[in-house]
């Protein structure tokens, strides 16, 4: 469910592309990275822009409804978006929506527009709704290479489905056999398979939890 609302995010916006919505395209659109200094480094040899990455932040709290769903409260997306130009630091936030490679401004604001209200008849979601914004930390990297990047929330509410364990076995007893080398052969004396098998293993555990039948 929140990843597909991540890839709903993007498909939104690169559908906005051209001529029909935004007079440019994102060059780049992808789910976060894990690692966003990586990132900027690698970006500072190959930067592709206009570029916004989204990323699931997390949510404020749950409550279950009278229909037995979950309701998450303050699900949190974070969109990064990002600027390039070659010119100056101040053209890669200001360049306007006219500009073959817009500033960051006019990206913020543009992804503000598209998504505020945006909602999916599948995702089991409330309208976007814009939280806080701010600029990325204007690292030396991103000063020498001309690149201006903002971050925006976005916020909505989501509905999980509890899953029915009503028929789950409770996990009470482990039983492992073991291939003990260098010796590698059964209790009989015959080669064993690779994996053992309760018959011909060299040793074997078993691990009783509170509750199992002796």
């Amino acid at each position: 469910m929140i990843a597909a609302i991540e890839n709903a995010i993007l498909a939104r916006l690169e559908a906005a592309g051209g001529p029909s919505g935004f007079v440019y395209a994102f060059d780049t659109l992808e789910s976060s990275p894990d690692d966003w200094e990586a990132l900027f480094a690698d970006l500072a040899r190959s930067v592709r822009t206009p570029a916004a990455w989204v990323g699931f932040l997390g949510w404020d709290r749950t409550v279950r409804e009278d229909s037995g769903l979950i309701r998450c409260e303050g699900a949190r997306f974070v969109l990064v978006v990002m600027s390039r130009s070659l010119r100056n630091g101040a053209d890669a936030r200001q360049a306007s929506a006219t500009d073959a490679n817009p500033g960051s401004y006019q990206l913020l604001t543009d992804v503000v527009a598209n998504l505020v209200g945006f909602e999916d008849d599948v995702l089991a979601m409330n309208p976007l709704r814009a939280g806080k914004s701010w600029q990325i930390n204007r690292s030396k990297m991103l000063r020498d290479n001309k690149l201006s990047a903002f971050a925006v929330e976005l916020v909505t509410d989501v509905w999980i489905t509890p899953r029915d364990t009503s028929g789950a076995v409770p996990f009470l007893r482990l039983h492992a056999d073991w291939d003990v080398q260098p010796f590698g052969q059964g209790r009989d004396g015959s080669p064993i398979e690779p994996i053992p098998n309760p018959g011909n293993a060299d040793a074997a555990d078993d691990i009783l939890l509170p509750g199992a039948p002796v």
